[in-house]
């Protein structure tokens, strides 16, 4: 199943590397996530560390990517 939104994110953050090294696993758990989501406790960790990875393009009013994996952004 592709993901775009997942690779979309990976790829903000610095590629597969750079994200496997941020959550201590090998690259190849983070080449899977492309295909098949960003888990969800991995994506909170990475959404509160860079939030600017989930803002859509060219959106500068910080509206988060809807998350395609059930997990919901909490809104204030």
């Amino acid at each position: 199943m592709d993901n775009p939104s997942a690779s979309t994110i990976i790829d903000r953050l610095g590629g597969t590397g750079s994200v496997a090294r941020l959550c201590e696993v090998r690259p190849a758990s983070v080449s899977q996530w492309r295909l098949n989501g960003i888990p969800a406790a991995r994506r909170q960790f990475l959404q509160l560390l860079r939030p600017d990875a989930f803002r859509e393009e060219g959106s500068g009013d910080g509206h988060s990517i809807p998350p395609d994996d059930g997990w919901y952004t909490l809104r204030r």
